[in-house]
């Protein structure tokens, strides 16, 4: 009996810790970093642990400031726990972030220049995505000005640069085409997923979401048409990439199948949150590669 009640206990243990990960999103930084790795083992190159460092460091520190930012723009208490959490402890967490920011600075300065060079376009990228993110003028019916699929270009632009900064060899460009069509696919599906289950919160908060500008019957089209286009350009792939990347394609597919099904049953996912933590779970599916790959002793 006492073994139930421990391991019952280790369950809560485990539950508050997972909810404290989402909430500073850490668990988006170990799905970045297991997406980085994902490019890596389909380009055959070896990245440096600092690249995947500074990489974890860098989608923490976009984060942070894109909640950060939410939060300050919230007059009330926010109503879900994430900007509730960020705006408790504001300026605690902009401590964090300007020392994330000096370590950034420190790891950044012994990358390679290829590095330096690619993360220069991306943070002027990234400028232009805070900026149009208190956009007042634009058209609220553009999917390119969406603050989801911005970041869904961010996201399988940044966890990419690694791998293609190490990249020596030629013909790989179906490879690289394919893996960042599948890898940004699922981003925007996942991000889109979230804003759908989030419509009402994010009313609520005065939050811009494409459920807001575009209504949800439209986002559910969307959500619908971007799903089976994911999938079918996963068979695409699937059927014309080399066997070597079936490893690949077995792990991007699963989390495709994973996002279908929070697609296809809202009502079950909807309940506590499921349809959050399955969403950004999926990212992390790339690290099955890695353990299947040393327990083989490959």
């Amino acid at each position: 009996m006492d073994g139930l009640v421990y391991m019952y206990q280790f369950y809560q243990w485990l539950k508050q810790v997972h909810r404290i990960l989402r909430i500073l999103s850490l668990d988006v930084v170990l799905g970045a970093v297991a997406q980085a790795y994902l490019w890596a083992y389909v380009l055959r190159v070896e990245i440096p642990i600092e690249i995947y460092v500074a990489l974890g460091l860098s989608v923490w520190l976009i984060y942070t400031l894109d909640h950060l930012l939410d939060a300050y723009k919230i007059p009330h208490d926010a109503h879900t726990a994430r900007h509730r959490f960020h705006q408790k402890h504001f300026y605690s967490l902009v401590f964090c972030w300007c020392l994330g920011a000096v370590l950034g600075l420190w790891l950044a300065s012994g990358l390679p220049w290829r590095l330096w060079l690619y993360g220069g376009g991306m943070l002027c990228l990234m400028a232009f995505h805070f900026f149009l993110s208190f956009r007042v003028f634009l058209s609220k019916k553009l999917l390119l000005f969406q603050k989801e699929t911005r970041i869904a270009v961010f996201y399988s632009l940044g966890v990419s640069l690694g791998a293609l900064s190490a990249l020596r060899s030629e013909g790989m460009h179906l490879p690289i085409i394919w893996t960042f069509g599948m890898v940004f696919g699922l981003a925007w599906l996942n991000l889109l997923l979230i804003s759908y289950h989030e419509a009402e919160t994010d009313s609520r908060d005065g939050q811009a979401s494409i459920a807001g500008d575009v209504g949800l019957g439209a986002l559910q089209l969307l959500i619908h048409r971007l799903s089976v286009s994911v999938g079918a350009f996963w068979l695409c792939g699937f059927l014309a990439l080399d066997a070597s990347l079936y490893g690949a394609c077995a792990v991007l597919g699963l989390m495709w199948l994973t996002l279908e099904l929070v697609r296809r049953f809202p009502w079950y996912f909807k309940e506590r949150e499921r349809y959050r933590i399955w969403s950004d779970l999926v990212f992390l599916y790339p690290y099955s590669i890695y353990f299947l790959m040393n327990g083989t002793g490959f």
